[in-house]
């Protein structure tokens, strides 16, 4: 089973644009999950709850305060989670029909662990921890590089994401 987890902040209208775009490619995923943070206005909740419902396979979950992205992320992947999980972000849009079930297909055959967007945002000493272990920086085409990944168009088995210890930002002393 594949699942969207969206980790979302309290613009209700900045969500119904990412649902609107969601539409077009809702049938690459088997469930869409979203975690809205910090909206505690029922209205605005009624108004999300009714365009999610246009949707065939979403289900929001709200909490009143706001978390932490990192926070956010490890609740969708630990409630939600399923077989197959892809991290999204709710200002992030899918362009390409069928590239979020190709990124899919590739982590469900083994070929890869998990598809996702280098990112440049460490720390000198774990950007040439990183490096001295496993090369890199890695860069692609869009010019994008690093040794670490993006926590949007991630896509991984729930199982590798669990092993992470925190999926949000943290400082690392050395030899951590």
């Amino acid at each position: 089973m594949r699942a969207a987890l969206l980790p979302a902040g309290p613009d209700p209208f900045l969500l119904t644009d990412w649902f609107r775009h969601f539409a077009r490619w809702q049938s690459e995923v088997d469930v869409l999950h979203v975690l809205v943070c910090g909206l505690d206005d029922p209205e605005a909740q009624a108004y999300l709850v009714a365009e999610a419902a246009r949707l065939r396979n979403a289900t929001l979950h709200f909490r009143e305060t706001r978390l932490d992205h990192g926070r956010a992320l490890r609740q969708l992947v630990t409630e939600y989670g399923t077989d197959a999980v892809m991290l999204c972000e709710d200002d992030a849009y899918v362009r390409r029909p069928g590239a979020v079930a190709e990124a899919f297909a590739r982590v469900e055959r083994g070929d890869v662990d998990i598809v996702g967007s280098p990112r440049g945002s460490v720390s000198d000493e774990v950007a040439q921890a990183a490096q001295a272990r496993f090369g890199g920086p890695v860069s692609v085409a869009s010019g994008e590089m690093g040794n670490s990944l993006w926590p949007c168009f991630l896509f991984a088995k729930r199982d590798t994401l669990m092993l992470a210890d925190d999926f949000g930002a943290h400082a690392y002393r050395a030899g951590e």
